[in-house]
């Protein structure tokens, strides 16, 4: 059986590709969960963000999150 997508994408793609974005959710979810500082209504807030749209929640999380504080000089 040919799962390929408009014969540009093939199993190997395909199967690196959902790995990419489970660990993508897993990480996300996984840091969330463990992360002490986001409580309340934050908390819940980007718990949707992710399981409503996971690459781009996932990605927006992460981002909000890590890059918080400038680099220093």
């Amino acid at each position: 059986m040919n799962i390929a997508f408009l014969g540009v994408v093939g199993p190997r793609d395909l199967l690196m590709i959902s790995s990419l974005y489970l660990f993508l959710l897993s990480f996300s979810i996984f840091h969330l969960l463990r992360n002490k500082e986001i409580q309340g209504f934050n908390y819940v807030l980007y718990l949707l963000l992710i399981l409503a749209f996971p690459i781009i929640g996932s990605l927006i999380y992460l981002v909000t999150k890590f890059y918080k504080k400038p680099l220093a000089v």
